[in-house]
């Protein structure tokens, strides 16, 4: 897929605004080398922040729920009033296990199992 001339992959870029016209979206803007440029495509935009990172974008953009984003003094290309909400990133995640054997002058990682087996 990356090898796909559809595809442009930009990294050590930051995304800025999505650039929504006649209601989609057309491109985004990037900061690069501290130079804001705008990336417009013919096709559909993937957007591909993260959970917290691509809500972000739309809300800066202004898609999202009308009265917060002109109290805030964002433009509204969309009123979403989902867009922003109710978010949930998986940041962090417990691990519990047991080795059977740990390679020499290491210690177990993870706390072992709080149930003991028979």
């Amino acid at each position: 897929m990356l090898d796909s001339p559809l595809l442009t992959e930009l990294t050590g870029a930051r995304a800025a605004p999505v650039l929504v016209e006649g209601g989609r979206a057309r491109g985004v803007e990037i900061i690069e080398g501290g130079r804001l440029t705008a990336v417009r495509c013919a096709g559909d935009v993937v957007l591909s922040c993260g959970t917290i990172g691509s809500a972000q974008l739309l809300l800066l953009g202004g898609t999202g729920p009308a009265d917060e984003l002109r109290a805030l003094g964002v433009g509204v290309v969309a009123d979403v009033p989902g867009a922003g909400a109710n978010l949930h990133d998986h940041a962090l995640a417990r691990c519990a296990g047991r080795a059977r054997r740990t390679r020499p002058g290491t210690r177990p990682s993870c706390s072992p199992p709080s149930t003991a087996r028979s």
